[in-house]
Formats: C-alpha cells, structure tokens, sequence
C-alpha cells in the first residue's frame, strides 16, 4: 500500500471517528463514502504504479492520467468530509483535547502500519496545538469559514501544475513528478497549511510595511519625478497593489538589484539612476490572463523550477530575444501575443 494510499485511509478513519464520537452526525450522503474511497485506492496500488512506470507513449499516458485523476478524486472525498469536522468543531470548540486525542488513538488502533501511526500521532499534536492555539487566540468558531476557505484556495492552487501536466506528453510530465505533484495537493489543504499560509501573507504584509518605515528612517531622500510615477505604479487609486508590487520586486531582482524593495528604489537618492532603469517596467506593465500561466510554469508552488526556467529561457531567447527577461516577458504588454504563443507551446 502506497504513502498515499495509507494517508487517505488513515485521514478518513479519524474523520468518521471524529464524526461519530465528538462532532455529532451529518447529512448523509447519496453514497457511501468507504467503498468508494476503497474503489480509488485500487487504481493506485503501489504495483499499478509500478507497472505504469514502465511503459512508455500512449500506454504510460493511459495509465497516468487513471492513477493520479483517481488520486485527487479520493483527495477531494476525504477533504470534503475534513472541513465538515473543522465546521463541527467551530461550533463546539470548547470540546477537550483528550477527546480528540481519543479519537486519534482509537484511528491509530484500528490502522495498520508504523508510518500510518506516525501520521496519526503528528495530527494528535497537531489537533493538540491548534486546539489550545484557537481557545487562546483564534477563537475558531469565527474564523473557521476563513481558514477553510484558504485551505480550498491552496488546494486550487497546487491543482494547476497537475491540470497543467496532465495536458503534456508523458516524456513532459511524466508519472513520478505528477506523483509528487499530487503529494504537494493533498499537503496543500490540511489546516496547518491554511494557518502557515495566512501567518506567512501577515508576515509579508509587515515585512512591507517595515520596508517602507526603514527606506524612510535610513534612506538618503533624493525623491524626483520618477519618484511619483512608482508610487502611483504600486498605489494605485491610493492603496497599494500586492500583484503589482510582487511583479516588480521579480523585475527588479532580475534587471537592476536582487533584493531591492520599491520603498527604497522610489525614495533613496543612490537609487535615482535605478529609478530610470525601472520607468519600462513601469510604463509596459500590462500582465494578462497568460502572465499567470507562465508563471505558475515557471514557479510551480510559488519556487522556481530550475529546469522549467531554462526551457523558458531558451523559448523566450529564440522568440522574443535574447535580451528579454524572464520578467520582463512576463509583464511587458508589448509580449501579449508572445506570452500566448509561449502557453501553446510550453505549457498546453
């Protein structure tokens, strides 16, 4: 039985178990969930997998698209009931944590498997945690519909690359990265990773809050004309645009400094001349629905892939030139028709 495999099962026995024994009932659904469950896990046995790595064209493509579709399809089952019991527990959140943790022993007593009781007893201390985490300081019944919402949103996201992939030729995408692309989509929707994600989106909300007190405090002001035509760029209608700061924090890195914030380029007076350099980024933004595509190729998950960027690199080198950048075909507006010809070759 593969590590997925057991995690799914492992996941739903405590979410039945949950349900029965502290959350109360459900409305029941048009099918039982276990048989179907059991009937996905069947497509994906460690050998089927083992067999399908084997095989090559049109049989490997086959055997792919069955294995990983029947993945996320038992990953979603097994989601829809997880959020169920997190809803449960909003509206009884001052449940003890020994009765969760009854409920995680008695999962870890009637699984199989070393690992699977590894996994069990990481969401004991996990539900242990979070549970004291929300009595102290969340207050889960008020923000649980905000927490599940993210962890959809999270889960929409690491889905791409596997939509994206499964478009692709098996010597593209092969079964062993759509594998580990599904292990990334089923991670991507625990609730640790909403609380994690949402701490980190605060975190860079202060980082560039601090950024720009620090480019105040310890910059040398030498503000110009070419001062106000950034502000405006990254505040837009007077608050400021998070896409458009992240788009040209990427260009910069890549065309005039690794590591510079727009508060220091836009104020400091040894950034005059790098203000210059950066007035066509400024005056050719115009990202479109392909931008984001490309994107997503080339920084699966939010990192970029060392491989995807050489191949973008060289498309990009032969088709729009070899001057060109990475982000500067991403944003510039003048790339629009090229950025689309780039998804129709790279990525559909």
């Amino acid at each position: 039985m593969g590590l997925l495999t057991r995690q799914l099962l492992a996941a739903f026995v405590l979410i039945s178990l949950s349900a029965c024994q502290t959350f109360g009932g459900q409305p029941p659904r048009p099918y039982e969930t276990g048989p179907v469950l059991t009937n996905l896990a069947s497509r994906f046995q460690q050998e089927i997998i083992d067999d399908c790595l084997t095989q090559s064209g049109d049989a490997h493509r086959a055997c792919r698209d069955k294995i990983i579709l029947g993945q996320v399809r038992a990953i979603d089952i097994v989601f829809v009931e997880y959020e169920k019991a997190l809803q449960r527990l909003a509206e009884k959140v001052n449940v003890a944590g020994d009765s969760i943790i009854s409920v995680l022993g008695a999962a870890g007593a009637v699984v199989n498997g070393d690992q699977t009781k590894s996994i069990l007893s990481a969401l004991s201390a996990a539900v242990t945690g979070t549970k004291g985490s929300v009595e102290k300081n969340l207050y889960l019944k008020q923000t649980s519909h905000a927490l599940i919402g993210r962890m959809r949103a999270l889960r929409k996201e690491a889905l791409v690359p596997i939509r994206q992939g499964l478009l692709q030729p098996p010597d593209k995408y092969p079964l062993s990265q759509a594998i580990f692309d599904v292990e990334s989509y089923f991670s991507a929707g625990t609730l640790p990773a909403a609380l994690t994600d949402i701490e980190q989106a605060s975190a860079e909300k202060n980082k560039t809050a601090e950024e720009e007190v620090q480019s105040t405090i310890q910059a040398t002001f030498g503000v110009d004309d070419n001062t106000v035509t950034i502000r405006n760029f990254v505040r837009p209608g007077g608050k400021v645009d998070a896409e458009r700061v992240r788009a040209l924090h990427e260009w910069l890195g890549s065309n005039v400094e690794k590591g510079l914030d727009w508060a220091t380029l836009a104020n400091a007076k040894e950034y005059a001349e790098a203000r210059r350099k950066a007035l066509p980024f400024v005056n050719n933004y115009g990202p479109d629905e392909n931008t984001a595509v490309l994107r997503n190729f080339w920084k699966p998950s939010g990192k970029e892939d060392a491989q995807r960027t050489r191949t973008l690199r060289e498309w990009i080198e032969k088709n729009a030139g070899a001057d060109v950048s990475v982000e500067s075909f991403l944003y510039f507006k003048q790339y629009t028709d090229k950025r689309k010809e780039a998804v129709a070759a790279l990525v559909t």
